[in-house]
């Protein structure tokens, strides 16, 4: 019988991303090719932003790009049991987060952050972020959950180049055959 090793998303990203530096909140899904220039603005024309599924109107986003996770009957583990998974959860974008390093073909930053964080001041001042030569930004948060390594994954900095390791729907096989707890 081969065993079966559980683990959490956010020990996975300690494990995936490497150290984990500090950020600040951000808003919603943004992606930068490397070369970028400075303060330009993201339209839904431009390739990585088609590529993403991208909407200025996040009501016009088309969960058909993202059959796996629309699936019903399907199920995951979730705090160390087994529940079925709701696509129409609230929650159920979540693993979308690991999604943007493969769409943008391992190249720039992407800022990812929940639909529930709000940026009060320009996000794109994230980009330009020293990371300290991590994969990955986001802002621990001890005690919290009743954990001293808690990371709060709502609102994340990727440099994609660093996380070529990380195969979206290899991800999402893991998660739905419970190698990876949800939690």
């Amino acid at each position: 019988m081969r065993e079966t090793r559980h683990t959490s998303r956010r020990n996975f990203l300690g494990i995936a991303g490497g150290a984990v530096g500090v950020s600040v909140a951000g808003s919603l899904l943004l992606a930068r090719p490397a070369n970028a220039a400075e303060n330009a603005q993201l339209d839904e024309s431009d390739p990585t932003a088609a590529a993403l599924g991208y909407r200025k109107d996040t009501t016009q986003v088309d969960a058909a790009k993202y059959p796996r996770l629309m699936q019903e009957g399907q199920s995951i583990l979730r705090a160390g049991h087994v529940r079925q998974w709701d696509p129409d959860d609230l929650q159920s974008f979540t693993p979308l987060r690991f999604a943007p390093p493969s769409l943008m073909k391992f190249e720039g930053r992407a800022v990812v952050t929940d639909p529930d964080c709000f940026g009060v001041g320009d996000v794109a001042e994230l980009f330009d972020r020293d990371m300290g030569g991590k994969a990955i930004m986001a802002v621990p948060r001890p005690g919290h959950n009743r954990r001293n390594d808690y990371i709060a994954t709502s609102v994340m900095l990727l440099d994609c180049a660093k996380l070529k390791h990380w195969d979206f729907d290899k991800d999402l096989d893991d998660l739905f055959a419970h190698r990876f707890d949800y939690i």
